[in-house]
């Protein structure tokens, strides 16, 4: 297994891209919490890339 791969299914990274669904925890998150978004935006890239 690609370590994207094993990243795409690891919990926490399938947690944090889905905080892109909610544009109003990501807003709070945004304003709040540099790191945490950082977090939130890696997560979302790398549900994203492809092979």
């Amino acid at each position: 297994m690609k370590d994207l791969e094993v990243l795409k299914t690891h919990p926490l990274i399938q947690k944090f891209a889905a905080v892109h669904n909610d544009p109003e925890l990501y807003m709070i998150i945004e304003k709040t919490n540099p790191i945490l978004k950082m977090l939130v935006d890696f997560a979302s890239e790398v549900m994203e890339a492809e092979k």
